[in-house]
């Protein structure tokens, strides 16, 4: 499916494979693998152990290890994952073009109700996260 950077539609398969929130902002590892493995904000921090307490609509929080009040969109070794305009695949975080950025920047930065701490019940999913 062909991402419409114009719109706020997801392609098929963007979900966290953890706990499968959607249509919201995913995460994914640095580097090329042959499977990627998409993860929302909480599932992101859960797995790099980071505290995203104060993430905001741009995925942005507070930055444990670049400096005081410092903020970044990278969890952990996690970055954004923004698909290509053909969805078949994701930029690089060099490379990522303007409206592609902006699309992602849309995105809720968790999916609709879902909890700001990491444990709690995701409500988009009804899943609850694990220990």
């Amino acid at each position: 499916m062909r991402v419409n950077y114009s719109t706020t539609e997801v392609p098929a398969g963007y979900k966290c494979t953890e706990c499968g929130a959607t249509n919201c902002k995913l995460w994914r590892e640095y580097g090329f693998f042959s499977k990627i493995l998409l993860l929302c904000a909480d599932c992101s921090a859960k797995s790099q152990n980071k505290d995203i307490g104060d993430i905001d609509a741009d995925g942005k929080y507070t930055s444990d290890i670049l400096g005081p009040g410092l903020r970044t969109n990278l969890i952990g070794f996690r970055m954004p994952a923004i698909p290509t305009e053909a969805g078949d695949a994701y930029w690089s975080c060099t490379s990522v073009p303007q409206p592609a950025m902006e699309w992602w920047r849309r995105l809720p930065t968790r999916a609709t109700g879902t909890s700001n701490a990491l444990g709690d019940q995701h409500w988009g999913t009804g899943r609850i996260l694990p220990d």
